[in-house]
């Protein structure tokens, strides 16, 4: 049987989402009150990812996919603890532009096919 794909790496990962996304829900519309936390959407997209044979960087990515643009202060907090000099964090090797553009491609080769 093969080494298990998921290693310290990722546990680590899944702590620093834990914490960068503390307190934080899931939308609902006006007037519900949220109940499911927002964990719970990067626990299935790093979920989708492996089941469709990503490696352990590319689980950690999806994990992580949010922290940059939804990820509150805790974040900035982290990176300041890390580098006095308060560079700000950057996206690693473009992750969400490259989920951004997968999903325009499919959404373009969905529409495409449904025109007349």
């Amino acid at each position: 049987m093969p080494d298990f794909p998921l290693t310290e790496r990722f546990l680590h990962a899944l702590a620093r989402a834990h914490h960068w996304h503390a307190g934080q829900y899931r939308k609902v519309p006006e007037g519900d009150t949220p109940t499911v936390p927002y964990l719970s959407h990067l626990l299935g997209v790093a979920s989708i990812a492996l089941e469709f044979g990503a490696t352990e960087g590319e689980a950690i990515a999806a994990l992580l996919h949010d922290a940059l643009e939804d990820g509150p202060e805790n974040i900035q907090t982290d990176v300041a603890r890390r580098d006095p000099g308060g560079t700000p964090p950057r996206d690693p090797a473009g992750v969400r532009r490259a989920g951004r553009a997968a999903r325009r491609g499919r959404h373009r080769g969905h529409c495409a096919h449904r025109r007349p």
